[in-house]
Order: C-alpha cells, then structure tokens, then sequence
C-alpha cells in the first residue's frame, strides 16, 4: 500500500457524525483520489511555470455515483 494521505480518524468521525460506518477500503481509495489530485495540480503549476503549487491549479473534479 502507497502512503496514506489522509486522516483515517478523521474520515471516520466525519461518517460517525452522519451515523454512517466508513470502511478502510474507503479511506485508502479516498486516498488515491486525493493523490491524483495533488499530481495533476503539480503538473498545471509546472506548465505555468511555477515551482509552487496554488489553489488555482487544483483540477476540476467530477464526483462519480457508483450503484452496486
């Protein structure tokens, strides 16, 4: 498993405070997404120019319903 980039304990409160469970699965995938973010972002600072990743390069992101 890769690094992971977010709080898992954080995460989970956030379901628990909507009293919903969040599964493991969820946080390393939420993770990966949140990894993807950050490279397509450093990609568009370094096109610009900069060596400094700001908030206007964060990437459009389209949210995914996934029905199973």
């Amino acid at each position: 498993m890769a690094q992971m980039l977010v709080v898992v304990s954080k995460v989970k409160a956030m379901g628990k405070a909507v009293d919903f469970r969040i599964s493991l699965e969820f946080c390393e995938r939420l993770s990966e997404k949140l990894g993807d973010i950050v490279i397509a972002a450093v990609k568009i600072a370094h096109a610009d120019g900069r060596g400094t990743v700001k908030a206007r390069d964060m990437p459009i992101i389209t949210l995914e319903s996934k029905e199973e």
